[in-house]
């Protein structure tokens, strides 16, 4: 369920406003800016710049998804907020976050919630369980009908 007044249009809009996507494994030369946020997750440091996170692979900076379990301090501008289950996430081009008193942190999303739109890069159309789909980040999504258009529903995840 989303929270107020979102309607799929209306997300999908302010999210194009905000960042034209984030295309994951785009590969840039030049360093993030000097107060670009960086957060160190697992012994890797990742930046967050132009609405996407960013880390070093093989001596490049390399756009990836946001990492589960990494805290941030603040969220993104343009989240939505969704009610889940009684509890509240907020969501931003594909990623989920929880709010733990003094920071945000990004986890994988339960099976059954609704988002109102998937991000622009990184999103592949598949078929899951002989129904067409959309796989994101190691979870698949089915299409469903809300007012005002379409939204995607968590249906499973890839058993790495």
């Amino acid at each position: 369920m989303f929270c107020g007044p979102a309607l799929t249009a209306r997300a999908a809009r302010q999210h194009q406003e905000f960042c034209h996507g984030c295309p994951h494994g785009y590969h840039v030369n030049t360093p993030p800016p000097p107060r670009a946020p960086h957060y160190t997750l697992g012994g890797m440091v990742y930046y967050y710049y132009d609405c996407c996170f960013h880390t070093v692979v093989n001596g490049t900076y390399q756009v990836v998804a946001a990492p589960y379990g990494l805290s941030v301090l603040s969220l993104p501008v343009g989240y939505e907020t969704l009610l889940y289950n009684n509890s509240f996430y907020y969501y931003y081009d594909g990623a989920y976050y929880r709010n733990y008193g003094t920071h945000f942190e990004i986890v994988p999303p339960a099976l059954g919630m609704v988002v109102p739109y998937l991000p622009n890069y990184g999103v592949s159309y598949v078929y899951y369980n002989n129904h067409p789909a959309y796989y994101y980040n190691g979870y698949y999504y089915y299409e469903v009908p809300v007012y005002g258009g379409i939204a995607y529903k968590v249906v499973g995840y890839y058993h790495y």
